[in-house]
């Protein structure tokens, strides 16, 4: 995740200028100074928008004519309400800590003395010093599904107490929309994004994707219909929305497209299933339209083989495949399940031996087993030996978790239905 930094300075914008020139060369940083309004009272809602887009902060504290410029203090006490305090960097420039107000002594800061340096080395200075102690703003979207019990109550709190900037607050949100549809949270997430207002463009898109994907799913809930089906062209017409923030953050700018796109595909193709004679001849535009951006989602993963892109890779593949059963491609079709379920198998595999968590172990266990039903259903290539297995899984699955959530009964039924159809004939493996 590339950071966003915020300089404050007092008294040198120069050398402030000069330090974020270093910075930006150093490493691939956003690095926003600070305005030069030194009378200003108070902090202005440009100044206080700048900062929360940021992650982090460097203060260069310096007088201006033996006084702390005003809007230096102001900005200091509010980045130290805001910011976690590893990503607070204080450099005392010319100064001691004893000449600090009192309620900011204390606070750890870099000594910095401009005798018989150009302004030139004093920024070299407090660059390598910056570098040095700098921590790398990485979010393990993996280790989330673990911790959503702490991060649902960081989400909840973000708009009264908040731990996090808006933007790494949004990262955490979008990397987590899975570990809320685990946790049966959905509902809860879209409450608490409403109250999350910002003016930063990435933080409104992550909004615009989350709450997209959110809408999918509780339409899932209730039976297709031509009001289902407006409301999934609404979904649609919003994730459309074109956007490009790789130069500000790469990373979260690839998961909005993957997400946006692959639930612009879910969107599309549950619409091809309504059934209504008036529809028909709009139902082939549609898959395709769905198969489009779903291969779109998964070009943007490319061949990155984390758990994370592999999660997701593993929704994907199935969607693709279930497009290509509809346009009767058997040979993609299968192929596309196929790649699902070795990536399923795979993230069942980590989650299972790294995981301690009930809930979330016996969801990709689900979806494992869901997916490996789906290509029995598809292919009608019935495996017998792995039918008694899965029942059995799903036995012990009832019997461990003790409760029927929306993704057992899903396949339960899938299960009773592949049952059914091999009874009724079917190629046995």
């Amino acid at each position: 995740m590339r950071a966003n930094i915020f300089i404050v300075w007092g008294g040198n914008k120069e050398l402030a200028d000069t330090v974020s020139q270093k910075i930006k060369a150093k490493k691939e940083f956003n690095v926003q100074v600070g305005g030069d309004t030194p009378n200003q009272l108070f902090i202005g809602e440009q100044i206080i928008s700048q900062i929360k887009k940021a992650s982090v902060a460097i203060l260069l504290v310096q007088k201006d004519s033996d006084i702390f410029r005003p809007n230096l203090m102001f900005e200091w006490g509010y980045i130290i309400a805001n910011f976690k305090s590893k990503n607070v960097h204080v450099f005392l420039i010319d100064m001691e800590d004893r000449d600090l107000p009192s309620d900011l002594k204390g606070a750890w800061a870099q000594q910095i003395s401009t005798k018989d340096k150009t302004v030139e080395e004093t920024a070299d200075e407090i660059t390598e010093t910056f570098i040095k102690n700098y921590h790398e703003q990485n979010i393990d979207k993996i280790s989330v599904f673990e911790e959503w019990a702490s991060i649902r109550h960081e989400i909840k709190n973000h708009s009264v107490n908040p731990s996090y900037t808006d933007r790494e607050m949004a990262a955490i949100i979008l990397y987590t929309l899975q570990a809320a549809y685990c946790y049966n949270d959905l509902h809860n997430l879209k409450n608490w994004l409403i109250n999350i207002d910002s003016d930063d463009p990435i933080v409104d898109m992550v909004h615009t994707v989350v709450m997209g994907a959110i809408d999918y799913y509780i339409s899932k809930e209730k039976p297709l219909s031509q009001n289902r089906v407006s409301e999934l062209q609404e979904i649609i017409y919003r994730l459309e929305d074109d956007f490009d923030f790789s130069k500000e953050d790469s990373e979260l700018d690839k998961w909005l497209h993957i997400i946006a796109h692959n639930f612009i595909g879910l969107c599309s193709n549950r619409i091809s299933n309504i059934d209504d004679e008036d529809f028909n001849e709009y139902k082939k535009d549609f898959v395709e339209a769905a198969l489009d951006n779903l291969l779109k989602a998964l070009s943007y993963i490319g061949d990155d083989s984390e758990i994370y892109s592999c999660m997701w890779k593993g929704y994907i593949y199935r969607n693709v495949a279930i497009c290509y059963a509809k346009m009767q491609d058997t040979e993609n079709m299968t192929e596309s399940f196929k790649k699902a379920e070795t990536a399923r198998k795979k993230v069942w595999k980590y989650f299972k031996s790294n995981i301690n968590d009930a809930v979330i172990k016996n969801n990709f266990s689900l979806e494992y087993i869901l997916i490996q039903l789906e290509i029995m259903k598809y292919t009608k290539q019935f495996n017998i030996i792995k039918l008694k297995t899965i029942e059995q899984q799903m036995k012990e699955f009832y019997r461990e978790f003790q409760q029927q959530n929306m993704l057992y009964l899903i396949v339960d039924e899938l299960l009773a239905s592949v049952r059914e159809m091999q009874k009724n004939g079917g190629n046995l493996q």
